[in-house]
């Protein structure tokens, strides 16, 4: 990649040697020197310069919402590189920009230091990642950061739960059906149910066509948040608000006597609790209301101590767990 050249520009005391279609996110040596008709100069000082890896996205700002199905998008372009037939445009519903719905398209427009590239038809109600990549005649960029937007919505109202009303217990984990409202223009729901309230760790979600879902085979004694939203050929509404529920016992003869034998004392507690009771347990586990696992114990024997000092105040889900089944009690930490 060794270059020698002439300069081939003079301004205001200086030599210029401008340089075009270097590599990408590469760091650069150069030095000079000046000839006479009768002797060269030595080489310059070495200095340094590493060229830009990616681009910048300039527009709709991360994490934008009720933006139009039509959007432009925009990133800053490389100062000499504005032919905006050089960059490349990916977007699609998913990070990893494999779905159905990907597209990558070129920029259609410079200006104002921008490459713009408008895109159409996009679904109503639905979150897209975007990112930019540039090319020169000998190499291409990384791709920028990963930016998203949600676009707005088509179905501005979302459905109504019905059933389990929140904050419901003792449903049954092996079969329960979930019901909702229907909405105006909506052919289809989308539903979702997750150990935690920000849907980080979903466990059953899929689609309907009716307003209301069977559900299986959850966890015993578990606290689930659930949410529906509906959708057409168009795109999606709102989701509804969060309601959530509490699973009931494991209900099988041998578990409802271990129950009986189970101690978990002091409750409320302050920094230790003692079990005693269900020989065969094998581990403890405390969890938060959120489904956040906090601790984990192995016991032997009868009796144990569990030391909760670090815990916060609050209510926690303690998990005695044994190799024929699970059995869950309440905790209160003071």
């Amino acid at each position: 990649l060794h270059q020698i050249t002439n300069g081939n520009y003079y301004n205001y005391g200086h030599i210029y040697n401008p340089n075009s279609n270097l590599l990408y996110g590469t760091t650069y040596y150069w030095r000079v020197r000046v000839r006479n008709a009768n002797d060269t100069s030595q080489w310059s000082d070495t200095w340094s310069f590493t060229t830009m890896a990616k681009l910048d996205l300039y527009s709709p700002a991360n994490n934008s919402t009720d933006i139009s199905i039509n959007p432009s998008l925009r990133c800053n372009a490389e100062s000499s590189n504005t032919a905006y037939a050089n960059y490349d445009f990916e977007i699609d519903t998913i990070p990893s920009f494999n779905s159905p719905l990907h597209q990558m398209t070129n920029g259609n427009n410079y200006n104002y230091g921008h490459i713009y590239n408008d895109i159409s038809n996009l679904l109503y109600g639905t979150t897209y990642y975007w990112r930019v990549r540039v090319k020169n005649t000998n190499d291409t960029s990384q791709w920028s950061d990963t930016w998203r937007f949600t676009t707005d919505y088509e179905m501005t109202n979302a459905p109504d739960l019905v059933s389990p009303v929140n904050n419901s217990t003792d449903i049954p984990y092996s079969s329960f059906s979930i019901e909702w409202n229907s909405i105006s223009n909506a052919n289809a729901y989308q539903y979702q149910i997750s150990t935690t309230n920000d849907f980080s760790n979903i466990v059953k979600s899929g689609n309907a066509s009716l307003t209301n879902k069977t559900i299986t085979n959850l966890q015993a004694y578990t606290l689930y948040y659930w949410r529906v939203r509906g959708e057409n050929n168009n795109g999606y509404s709102p989701w509804s608000n969060v309601w959530n529920f509490t699973t009931d016992q494991n209900s099988n003869i041998d578990d409802a006597t271990n129950q009986s034998a189970i101690k978990l004392y002091p409750n409320p507690a302050n920094d230790i609790i003692s079990i005693s009771g269900f020989e065969h347990i094998s581990n403890v586990e405390i969890y938060n209301v959120i489904g956040k696992q906090m601790k984990i114990v192995s016991i032997n024997g009868v009796k144990k101590t569990i030391n909760i000092k670090e815990l916060e105040k609050g209510i926690y889900f303690v998990k005695f767990i044994s190799d024929k089944s699970l059995i869950t009690e309440i905790l209160i930490k003071k």
